[in-house]
Formats: structure tokens, sequence, C-alpha cells
């Protein structure tokens, strides 16, 4: 992993004045921290939080009877951080669940799995052996830069690192890389006929919600909700809202 930008600190500072006030610290509130940069899982229209990742927490917010306050971090990686130090209750915004990251932090049951894919904004690409000695681009200090630097001891490419998916794509489709890992559903949502195109998935991924060793109870209640909502079909429901496949 790189080292953490200025800007992610700087996001985890904002994080950290919200909690000292007085609606935060009340009992009855819950702090999420989120990353809205993410369609369809979280994103802004016209404004408003959107997304299924948003609309799954205010639905357990209702059932646990607390009152959801969103924070937001301006980088992926950041807002599984706030989660880990315990600036906020809990972060959540597609992130892998993972063996080395059990070792730090509490994850809730698994809510919502995609796949590490490449994508190319040229159809001749066909396989990922396709890109030796190409450029590929990656979101930095993430699962999919992670997968990219195991495959890098195989063959050889150059790994560009991104701070956001947004300015990865736009580098795609300008055809200043020839690949990109990416996340499969933000790929379904974000990409259309004309590219860019998706190669392969490469690696399943399992996300669940991220908090401090120290919130275990919050986490098992989370579980518990979890759990209702798969049985009474409202998770269900909220796939067949965002996504194209379940």
């Amino acid at each position: 992993m790189n080292p953490l930008p200025l800007a992610v600190v700087a996001a985890l500072f904002v994080v950290g004045m919200c909690i000292i006030t007085p609606e935060i610290q009340n009992n009855d509130c819950i702090i999420v921290g989120i990353y809205p940069h993410m369609p369809p899982y979280q994103y802004y229209k016209n404004g408003e939080l959107k997304g299924f990742e948003i609309d799954l927490i205010n639905e357990l917010g209702r059932r646990m009877d607390k009152k959801i306050i969103f924070v937001e971090t301006n980088y992926k990686y950041g807002n599984y951080l706030a989660g880990k130090s315990g600036n906020v209750d809990f972060s959540i915004s597609a992130i892998t669940k993972t063996t080395q990251r059990e070792n730090d932090v509490v994850f809730s049951d698994i809510y919502m799995y995609s796949y590490c894919s490449l994508i190319t904004n040229d159809k001749k690409y066909t396989k990922l052996t396709d890109f030796r000695d190409k450029k590929i681009g990656a979101l930095a200090d993430s699962t999919f830069e992670d997968l990219a630097e195991d495959y890098l001891k195989s063959m050889n490419f150059e790994l560009i690192r991104y701070d956001n998916f947004q300015s990865m794509h736009s580098d795609l489709l300008a055809d200043n890389l020839d690949g990109a890992f990416t996340d499969y559903r933000y790929h379904l949502n974000t990409d259309d006929k004309t590219g860019p195109y998706l190669v392969e998935n490469l690696e399943i991924h399992y996300f669940g919600v991220v908090s401090s060793k120290d919130n275990k109870d919050l986490i098992d209640e989370i579980n518990m909700e979890l759990l209702n909502m798969k049985a009474d079909g409202s998770l269900e429901s909220l796939n067949e809202k965002y996504f194209e496949f379940n």
C-alpha cells in the first residue's frame, strides 16, 4: 500500500470535526462513513445521496431505530481508514472483505459481491495476457491495486495508479491507458455499448461494512438486521432496484 495522501488526511480531519458535535455524540445516531462516487453503490443525483448502499444503511437505521448521519471522505481507502480508526461508527463503500483486513477491523456479514474486472477501450484485447508491456490502471490503495501487483509477478505491464475511478476511466477513454482494473457493477452502471468493454472478470470480491475492533456489538446488531432483511426479501428487492445481476 502507498502512503496515505494528504487529501485523505484532510478528509479524515473533517470526519473528526464532525464527531465532536453534540448531535453526533447522541446514542440515537449512527455515524456512517461513505464515499459517494461509485454508482450504483453510492452517488449524488440532483444533490441527493442515492444508491444501493445508501438505501441499505437507511433501512438498517430504521430497523435499529437510529438516525443515520453520513460523513463523506474524498478517497475510497480513506473511508476504510475512518471505519478502522473509529472516527465513524462504521464505513461502507463496496469494501472488500479480506483475511488481511480482518486482522485490523471488524467486518459485518457479507451483504453484496462483485468482481474485479479488466476493461479496455480496444476490442483487440481479449484476455489479461494480451496486456503484456501495456499500461493498466488501478485504484490506489485498493484490492484492485493488490491484485494488479500480484499479476506483475508473472507478467510485465506498467501499472498506473489513480485516486478515483472517474479519472482512470477518463484516461482509458482517451487512450492514455490500454486497460483498467475496476469494479464489475460500477462498469455495468457507467459504461455502455460504445465502451469501455469488459475483457474478463478476474476475482470475486465480497463486501461488508467495516468498523473498529471496539464496535463488535454494533456489527453484531447490523448482522442481525441483515439476516432479517435477507429473510423478508427486502435485501433482494434492493438488489433488483439497482443491479442487473444479483
